[in-house]
C-alpha cells in the first residue's frame, strides 16, 4: 500500500541570519526569509511592482484589498531579488514556472523555494530539495471550531479543545506546508492529513484524491513567533539554517537598490 510517513515536531525559533548570510546558507539546508510590508512607502511598493513579471503584475492588480496586494507584490519581488543574487540575472527576467498543481519553481541553477503570507507579513523558504512553508496570523477573533470540524482529524480536534487556539494554527500551518511541499491533494484533503507531534502515516485508505508515492517521507517543523505560527515541511534531515527577518530599514534598502 502506498503511504506517506510524516514526522512532525515542535521546534525552537531558528537562529537569526542576515540577508547576505541567507545567500551563503541556501545550499546547506533551509533558509527562511520573513518581512512586514504595511509600513513601506508607496514609492518602494512601486519599485517592487516593477520587478514582477507581467503575469504577477496582472494578478496583483486583480486583488481588491490593499494589504493583500501589497504583501503579494513585495513577497514576489523579494523572491526575485533573492534568486537574482544567486545568479546575477536581472530579477524581472527570471522565468518562474508552475508545476501542474500550481506550485512555482525556477529551473536550475536556482534552488527550490516556496512562498506564504498572512495579513501584512510574508514568509519564504529556500532549499536544495523541495519544501513547503506556511505562516498564519493567530487571529484572536477567528471562530476556528467549524474549520477544525471540517478539515481536522478527531485526534487533532481533541488536542485543540484541550490546548486552545494556538494548536489550531499549528496544525493548520502543518497541513498547508505539507500540501505545498508534496503537491498532493487539495484543501479538501486536509482532513486526511494527521499532523500531530510525532509520526503520522497517510495512506490510500484515507483518500483517492492523492497520488501517493510507494513510500514517501517528510518532516514538518513548527514554531511560534507571536502573533504568528510557522511550519516548514521538507525532506527528512534537512536542517533549517536560519531565518532572515527583514527589518523595515533592510527591506527598504533592498527594494531601493
Amino acid at each position: 500500500m502506498n503511504e506517506l510517513i510524516i514526522h512532525c515536531e515542535d521546534s525552537s525559533i531558528p537562529p537569526a541570519i542576515a540577508w547576505n548570510e541567507a545567500l551563503s546558507h541556501v545550499r546547506e539546508g533551509i533558509v527562511l526569509i520573513a518581512g512586514q510590508t504595511d509600513k513601506l512607502s508607496p514609492s518602494l511598493v512601486d519599485a517592487a511592482f516593477a520587478l514582477l513579471s507581467v503575469d504577477e503584475q496582472e494578478r496583483a492588480q486583480k486583488m481588491r484589498k490593499d494589504e493583500q496586494r501589497i504583501t503579494y507584490i513585495v513577497n514576489h519581488a523579494i523572491n526575485r531579488l533573492f534568486l537574482s543574487n544567486l545568479s546575477s540575472e536581472n530579477p524581472r527576467s527570471i522565468r518562474i514556472l508552475k508545476e501542474p498543481n500550481g506550485k512555482p519553481y525556477a529551473e536550475p541553477p536556482y534552488p527550490f523555494f516556496n512562498l506564504s503570507d498572512s495579513a501584512s507579513f510574508f514568509l519564504q523558504g529556500y532549499a536544495s530539495t523541495p519544501l513547503g512553508v506556511d505562516i498564519e496570523y493567530i487571529d484572536p477573533q477567528m471562530d476556528y471550531e467549524p474549520i477544525a470540524g471540517r478539515f481536522f482529524t478527531l485526534r487533532e480536534i481533541r488536542h485543540i479543545h484541550r490546548s486552545g487556539r494556538n494548536w489550531f494554527f499549528k496544525y493548520w500551518t502543518r497541513k498547508e506546508a505539507l500540501l505545498k511541499a508534496t503537491g498532493l491533494g487539495t484543501i479538501d484533503s486536509l482532513h486526511c492529513m494527521e499532523v500531530v507531534t510525532g509520526v503520522n502515516i497517510l495512506n490510500n485508505r484515507c483518500t483517492e484524491r492523492m497520488a501517493l508515492p510507494q513510500t514517501g517521507y517528510h518532516s514538518i517543523k513548527s514554531f511560534l513567533i507571536a502573533p504568528f505560527y510557522i511550519s516548514v515541511a521538507s525532506q527528512p534531515k534537512t536542517p533549517i539554517r536560519g531565518i532572515c527577518n527583514l527589518s523595515l530599514e533592510t527591506l527598504s534598502e533592498i527594494l531601493a537598490r
